[in-house]
């Protein structure tokens, strides 16, 4: 109830505060889909600001204030129960110039059930497709970033669906298969 939901376009996106998440682009394609969007939008921007970021942190604010998206946007800090944020989404977002983790949060939506529009980042290309889970756009283009985020946001999507697009090395039985090999790999090595 805090940042009322119900009936409007949930955008989330995951990730420290920091310039090389392009928040920019995001919140340039909150002001487009203000206008555009069925519903009214609604992006919540989960993730800390390192103290040394605080005046990118402010930035970023005062750009929010400036397209008058004080009420659609919102920094949430980070949160403990990102699974409850990717499911309470319409779409999440990752538009990152620079990838950490491994797409580590398009993984996280995936197995949540919730579309993605993540850029062209050779990283991604592996977990997010265009129209069967999400979509794909350019990096640094806010134009192509509300209209995916409208497209996707408004889709029909069958989260199961959704949720068997994720990469098998990502899922639970995947990561105990990788475990066994490396075991196996130590248990050979060390009888030879």
């Amino acid at each position: 109830a805090q940042y009322s939901l119900a009936n409007r376009l949930v955008v989330v996106a995951v990730g420290r505060v920091t310039f090389l998440k392009d928040y920019e682009s995001l919140i340039e394609a909150a002001a487009q889909l203000r206008n555009q969007a069925h519903r009214p939008l609604k992006v919540l921007i989960a993730g800390g600001a390192h103290p040394n970021k605080q005046d990118y942190f402010q930035s970023l604010l005062t750009l929010v204030e400036s397209k008058s998206l004080g009420g659609s946007v919102h920094f949430i800090g980070s949160q403990t129960k990102v699974a409850e944020l990717y499911h309470l989404a319409d779409v999440s977002v990752n538009v990152s110039l620079k990838m950490g983790n491994m797409g580590r949060t398009v993984v996280e939506s995936l197995a949540m059930g919730t579309p993605v529009v993540a850029t062209t980042y050779p990283g991604l290309k592996n977990l997010v497709s265009d129209g069967l889970n999400g979509a794909v756009i350019e990096t640094k283009n806010p134009d192509a970033l509300a209209r995916a985020l409208e497209q996707v946001g408004e889709g029909d999507w069958s989260r199961e669906a959704i949720r068997g697009t994720v990469p098998h090395e990502y899922t639970l039985d995947g990561m105990v298969d990788q475990l066994v090999e490396v075991y196996q790999s130590l248990a050979a090595s060390s009888s030879a």
